[in-house]
């Protein structure tokens, strides 16, 4: 009990004197980062929580692969993005998302063979910055990883101002989002090589398991959703078609990844894998390129329509 209530006390005063320091007394080095976006997402969704919307959850591949106004148009509700890098996670936009969804909204959330808890808490940090009433949205499995990593963060952005670091800029940066989170960074072409020449990639369409951890969050989050009215559908993430070809999948594969993945799922799995497999011309890398976000924004609501018939 003892060493519980001197850990406890060494949370407590570790984040208060990371966050004096980096929110009060230093220059945020991290302002135009890339996972900053987060920050301009939370915002927007505060300003439409009264209203009716489509939340989408997700790693870049959301962030890159979804147009919220052409989302809008489609749909004719407000569309909120809660996506950044994979190593910002989803446990802080999950936690986000439940203080301003209502009955009758509805969240669509991609599925990845990644540990739920798997979190770059030095990202995650510094994507926050001087958002501080972000740092509540912070599971309480992750505080003392928050606790234990701010004196490293406050250290890094120190030797940014020390170094006089100009700043991020480019695709990978927050010039990449407008004001509500979207992404509109422009990207007109595959950088991948031509013929493809690297592994297989992003996914492994023969590995039809999710990390138990991971099933258990959604499942609670599918548990939650449901207990308030709010309706929780499942959808995939793209690929390129090149990186399939180099791979081991196929449609049979994806299909029996799909199938295995809505067995142990609480809620529809309602896009199928096949139907997210791009050309290079609606590609850039891992992600979609612009063109292909329109396209990927209208496969999207073609399943949300369906699922919801």
């Amino acid at each position: 009990m003892k060493k519980v209530i001197i850990r406890f006390v060494g949370f407590l005063l570790c984040f208060a004197i990371g966050t004096t320091c980096l929110l009060r007394f230093m220059p945020d080095k991290f302002a135009t980062s890339y996972q900053r976006g987060l920050v301009r997402q939370y915002d927007y969704l505060r300003s439409v929580a009264d209203d009716e919307k489509i939340v989408f959850l997700g790693y870049s591949t959301m962030c890159f692969g979804l147009d919220m106004d052409r989302m809008e148009e489609l749909s004719g509700k407000r569309t909120v993005i809660l996506a950044n890098q994979i190593s910002v996670g989803y446990p802080l936009f999950v936690e986000m998302s439940k203080e301003y969804l209502h009955p009758g909204d509805t969240v669509v959330m991609e599925v990845y063979d990644y540990d739920y808890w798997d979190v770059g808490v030095d990202n995650l940090l510094t994507g926050i910055g001087k958002q501080i009433d972000l740092y509540r949205f912070i599971p309480k499995q992750m505080r003392m990883e928050v606790a234990a990593r701010f004196p490293a963060v406050v250290k890094k952005n120190l030797e940014y101002i020390l170094n006089r670091h100009g700043g991020f800029g480019g695709p990978y940066s927050a010039e990449g989002f407008d004001g509500r989170g979207n992404y509109v960074f422009y990207r007109d072409e595959c950088v991948l090589t031509d013929p493809y020449e690297g592994e297989s990639g992003w996914t492994d369409y023969t590995d039809t398991e999710l990390p138990e951890d991971t099933i258990e969050a959604l499942n609670a989050y599918a548990t939650w959703c449901k207990e308030h009215d709010v309706t929780l559908y499942f959808t995939v993430p793209p690929v390129c078609e090149d990186v399939v070809k180099a791979g081991t999948g196929d449609e049979a594969t994806m299909d029996a990844r799909d199938a295995a993945y809505q067995r142990v799922l609480d809620a529809p799995l309602i896009s199928r894998s096949k139907d997210y497999v791009f050309s290079r011309e609606y590609m850039w890398d891992a992600h979609n390129n612009t063109k292909g976000q329109l396209e990927r924004t209208e496969r999207l609501y073609q399943d949300i329509n369906r699922a919801s018939e």
